[in-house]
């Protein structure tokens, strides 16, 4: 018999996780772009006299640049998906491509609703090439390069920014099944096989299989709530559920397969709790909400387009849906409470 450390667990990702880290990376691409190509030109512009800032001129370089460097950081933090980097992202998109715009139309006194409506993604992208091709004969190259930035990079950044952020928070809310804790004590393995003996017990909360590998808790086992008060009664998944519906057990809540000993987090067992997160669910019906979002991702379509359509009740619906996830009152599309 000889010892061989359990190797560390493998750690995989989703295929909407990676579609959603690369069409926030791209969307971020751009925006970085879009702001750091139109600085260059608009230097280039200042140093030869032909632009001279006003007051809201500085505004919106001042708060480019300050979308720049949050783009940035939500760049380097992309690598893993997280709330904080889809945050950086969507900030920052947001300074760079309207909130600078506005900020100078305000200090110069010309803010009007046409500046808004003007100003917005799809708009000014196309009248970005309106102008483009009305005027470019008579422009010199570093105009080409400002028109880049400003006229195409940036409105695409402002596009792509909200599929980046319905996809990523979709990916982060539905995370994967809970993976049990590797055990760091060597394990003993038959040195004839290459098989891992039998020698765990249910204090180590997990069992090994033939093939080496940590077995899974069981949707078809019979469990026991490990908690003073409810006793040896054996419980079955859909009992289970019912009994977190009705907000007696938690997603925390111990519980044991009866015929292995092994406990796991109930959440930890599939059929119990939903697979999506409750931070990330709150997160998003308190800024999402009034376009359904939340209820999109709870898989409930048809919710989701009448709170659309309805502007989340004109609010209404929207601060109910919030208290309900607040107090874990709302299930998904499959009956499964938030853990």
């Amino acid at each position: 018999m000889s010892a061989y450390p359990v190797p560390a667990p493998v750690q995989t990702q989703s295929n909407l996780t990676s579609l959603a880290k690369l069409i926030l990376r791209i969307t971020l691409v751009l925006g970085i772009l879009g702001e750091v190509v139109s600085d260059v030109a608009l230097g280039y512009f200042m140093a030869r006299g032909t632009y001279q800032p006003s007051t809201g001129g500085w505004a919106i370089i001042a708060v480019g640049f300050l979308g720049l460097l949050i783009m940035a950081g939500g760049l380097l933090l992309s690598k893993k998906l997280s709330i904080v980097a889809v945050a950086l992202a969507g900030f920052g998109v947001f300074l760079s491509s309207c909130v600078s715009y506005y900020a100078m139309s305000i200090i110069d006194q010309w803010f009007s609703f046409d500046v808004v409506v003007n100003h917005l993604p799809g708009k000014s992208l196309y009248d970005a090439f309106v102008w483009a091709a009305d005027t470019s004969a008579d422009w010199e190259p570093m105009a080409w390069v400002n028109f880049f930035g400003w006229g195409l990079f940036t409105p695409l950044a402002a596009i792509l920014i909200w599929p980046a952020l319905i996809v990523s928070l979709i990916a982060i809310a539905k995370k994967p099944a809970a993976t049990l804790p590797m055990a760091t004590s060597p394990m003993n393995f038959d040195p004839n096989t290459g098989l891992p003996l039998n020698n765990n017990t249910g204090e180590q909360n997990m069992t090994y299989n033939n093939f080496g590998g940590f077995q899974q808790p069981s949707a078809e086992a019979i469990w026991v709530i490990m908690i003073p008060g409810y006793g040896e009664q054996p419980l079955n998944v859909f009992q289970l559920r019912q009994m977190a519906v009705a907000g007696h057990i938690k997603g925390e809540t111990p519980i044991k397969d009866s015929k292995t000993g092994n406990v796991f987090m109930a959440k930890q067992v599939p059929g119990i709790f939903s697979q999506r997160d409750y931070v990330t669910m709150l997160l998003i019906s308190f800024f999402l909400g009034g376009l359904g979002i939340d209820r999109f991702m709870l898989g409930q379509t048809g919710l989701g387009i009448a709170k659309l359509l309805t502007f989340g009740g004109c609010g209404v619906w929207s601060l109910i849906d919030f208290i309900l996830i607040a107090m874990r009152k709302v299930t998904d599309n499959e009956g499964l409470p938030l853990a």
